[in-house]
């Protein structure tokens, strides 16, 4: 299947608003030289063992209970429940609950799989929140987290994110304050999802929202 097949950049709020975050975000390479010029340890704040408790900045309930709720239901109707983390640090914060929780599908993403746990690194993959649609088959995540891990690709983010959604699945976002952040995460998103949270405006220099796909 040709994952790339059906998906056009800007859909959502199109070519305009992606050109500007083009700007806003200085150039991808950047964000990669950073990774190795800091050793791999840039992206590494969220490997900590606790930092799934940070995952619901726009969500009014436990992200663990969330995720616990939602492995249950699956299991109910006799499937894995499938999920994506954008952006996974070492994925550290990850190993615990995953221990707790082996019948779960985790996935995720990183800059360089090399300081990516071992137990984890052959479910990592090098993407960014751009070109998430040509790493994962369309409709087929019930999840998607990210935890800072965007990188300013706010708009592209919610695209990719809305295309591998499947129908009812759900996001849960967190990203730093930027001008197109802004304007994505405290607009309006109709037809395309329904909004379950979102974070107070200005209340931390972050955004965050909850989203279910219509």
């Amino acid at each position: 299947m040709n994952r790339k097949a059906g998906f056009t950049p800007g859909f959502i709020f199109g070519e305009e608003e992606l050109q500007r975050e083009r700007y806003e975000i200085a150039p991808l390479h950047s964000i990669v030289q950073a990774e190795r010029r800091t050793g791999g340890r840039c992206w590494l704040y969220w490997g900590n063992r606790n930092a799934l408790d940070h995952y619901n900045v726009a969500s009014r309930v436990s992200f663990k209970e969330l995720l616990e709720g939602k492995c249950a239901e699956a299991a109910r109707e006799g499937r894995k429940l499938r999920v994506l983390d954008v952006g996974v640090g070492s994925g550290a914060q990850w190993k615990r609950f995953l221990a707790k929780h082996p019948e779960m599908d985790w996935h995720g993403t990183a800059l360089s799989r090399k300081y990516v746990v071992p137990s984890l690194r052959g479910k990592v993959v090098y993407s960014t929140a751009r070109t998430l649609h040509r790493k994962f088959e369309p409709s087929s995540f019930d999840v998607i987290v990210s935890n800072y891990g965007i990188h300013s690709q706010a708009a592209s983010a919610v695209e990719n994110v809305h295309w591998l959604l499947k129908p009812g699945g759900e996001a849960i976002l967190t990203t730093n304050i930027g001008w197109s952040a802004e304007k994505v995460f405290t607009g309006n998103l109709n037809p395309f999802f329904e909004v379950l949270g979102r974070s107070p405006r200005h209340s931390q220099p972050a955004y965050g929202i909850h989203l279910r796909k219509r």
